[in-house]
């Protein structure tokens, strides 16, 4: 152990850098879950269910049958938390994200310092924690920020390495610590499926070393990580069960067509561009994203032709391409990747401020720091509004919620609440809090008869503030009865979000084409309701 801190020293700039994203997250932190979108419910139930011994299991649905979606690995750190501080609050499990989050940022800052310089290195890193979406992810309770800390240790292992061989040869066999390196490539593919980008990226150096030298041992470790991936997948593919399969889940591109990859080709275009603007004034125009883009990718082409092809490299193209045949659209899964993304930018900008016509070359380095600087402070300046409404009271809390003796929400807490202005945000935050208000009544029994078993709009986020397990609402289709596939289901209670647009037109079709659905409506606040099962009207008697 000591060896390996001779060999990767600690670095007091990058250090001061990761203990600036742990204030920045702290002021952040809320004591609520903190955001709808089921993912953190998920992480949160499986983790609980490993720490009570449940198993890996899908606790909210009614079969809990086992999970083959996401890695354990995450789920174990949550489960850990969980045996220490027990379940009472997210803090903890919202401090170990953004414990994550910073060390990961310093790996990548020793990374990108190694193979760019300190002000590039140093830039990027700064560019990236002052970015409102970096930010927000590092307080989630999801898996980004402990997968980005295993990155930026597989890249700083690799690059610090890889920096220090003559001739710009990629990973020699001497250099590089593979079996390191499959460690933490392994560690972050049980983060995340996304991880399996890393042992890409190493197959792909071990293939080029071994091409060079000859030499086996880089190509084992490389060729290694097959295993866990295609493991897991096989597993996850033919035990079935769990929340949704890989299979479906690829199959969503339906079938590779050109105009799902050109839409996702689009989307990531911009989305690169508006990192690297960091406001949404720059996000809103598509000249000023694409010009950015379009800066990265020259950047990018600069340090490959000047250095050649790194292990960085690899990661950015592997983590582009599986963003491009993912099934949704997020700027999420660029979120590990924003210091790289950041790191091209300003190497394409030095190599501009190279050919400008300055008094003096030393001025080339000083106008980089100055432009790195200035875009990081402009991050930093379009996050205020970020905090600025994390410490405004944003409370919600309807007459109806006061008659049942209901706490307000305070939206503040949400991510949902933030970010909201006018006459529009208004409603939008009123419409979070009636959802959450009427969760909170089912949570505290203020529906009787209990509730059996649940369906929504959101099941995963529904059953961990509920405590009652969910079902998704099923698709309405011609000539099926919907309320009688519910039932069959054992559905008991159907909740109306009032929010979602999803459920929005499903409701009001079910309305304009069936009149009565067969929904009884058991509670309503304002927007948000809770609708129980009607029984079948009885059948005439009579001959």
């Amino acid at each position: 152990m000591s060896s390996i801190f001779r060999r990767f020293p600690l670095d007091g700039p990058s250090l001061g850098l990761a203990s600036l994203t742990l204030i920045l997250g702290l002021l952040l932190i809320s004591p609520s879950l903190g955001d709808m979108g089921g993912d953190s419910a998920q992480y949160l139930s499986l983790g609980r269910a490993l720490a009570e011994g449940v198993g890996y299991r899908d606790t909210h649905l009614p079969t809990t049958p086992i999970h083959l979606h996401y890695p354990p690995g995450f789920p174990l750190l949550l489960a850990g938390v969980w045996l220490v501080f027990g379940g009472g609050s997210y803090i903890p499990f919202k401090i170990l994200v953004l414990l994550c989050s910073a060390l990961g940022l310093y790996g990548m800052g020793r990374a990108l310092s190694a193979r760019f310089g300190r002000r590039i290195g140093l830039g990027a890193v700064g560019m990236s924690l002052g970015l409102t979406p970096f930010l927000l992810q590092s307080v989630r309770i999801q898996s980004e920020g402990p997968y980005l800390l295993f990155l930026g240790l597989f890249l700083w292992f690799g690059t610090e390495e890889a920096g220090k061989e003559k001739g710009g040869q990629p990973c020699a066999a001497r250099g590089i610590p593979w079996p390191a390196l499959f460690v933490f490539a392994l560690l972050g593919f049980s983060m995340r499926v996304g991880g399996m980008v890393l042992f890409l990226a190493l197959g792909l150096s071990a293939l080029r070393v071994w091409r060079q030298t000859r030499q086996r041992g880089p190509l084992v470790w490389g060729l290694a990580g097959a295993l866990p991936v295609l493991g897991w997948f096989l597993v996850a593919e033919t035990s079935g069960g769990g929340t949704w399969s890989y299979g479906r889940e690829w199959a969503a591109l339906q079938g590779g067509r050109i105009s799902e990859l050109l839409g996702s080709a689009s989307f990531y275009f911009q989305a690169i561009g508006a990192s690297i603007g960091g406001s949404p004034q720059v996000a809103a125009s598509v000249f000023l994203t694409g010009g950015l883009t379009l800066l990265v990718l020259f950047g990018w082409g600069v340090a490959i032709r000047s250095q050649g092809w790194r292990l960085m490299d690899s990661v950015l193209l592997f983590s582009l391409l599986l963003a491009l045949l993912a099934p949704m659209r997020s700027l999420r899964y660029l979120i590990p990747v924003f210091p790289l993304l950041s790191a091209y930018f300003l190497r394409g900008l030095s190599f501009l401020w190279s050919k400008a016509p300055l008094p003096r070359s030393s001025q080339e380095g000083q106008a980089l720091t100055v432009s790195a600087l200035a875009l990081a402070l402009f991050h930093f300046y379009a996050s205020t509004d970020l905090y600025r409404d994390r410490w405004k009271d944003r409370d919600v809390l309807p007459n109806e919620a006061v008659i049942l003796g209901l706490e307000k929400v305070r939206m503040n807490h949400w991510e949902e609440g933030l970010l909201l202005s006018g006459p529009r945000g208004s409603a939008v935050r009123e419409a979070y809090g009636d959802f959450l208000l009427l969760l909170q009544a089912l949570r505290r029994g203020k529906v009787l008869p209990r509730p059996t078993l649940l369906a929504a709009r959101k099941p995963r986020l529904v059953a961990w503030m509920t405590g009652i397990p969910c079902l998704p609402l099923p698709a309405y289709k011609e000539g099926r009865n919907w309320v009688e596939t519910l039932r069959s289901q054992g559905v008991s209670h159907v909740i109306e979000d009032g929010l979602f647009r999803q459920t929005q037109v499903l409701f009001r079709r079910l309305r304009r084409e069936k009149g009565d659905p067969g929904l009884t409506t058991v509670l309503r606040i304002r927007r948000a309701a809770l609708h129980g099962l009607a029984l079948p009207p009885a059948s005439p008697k009579g001959g």
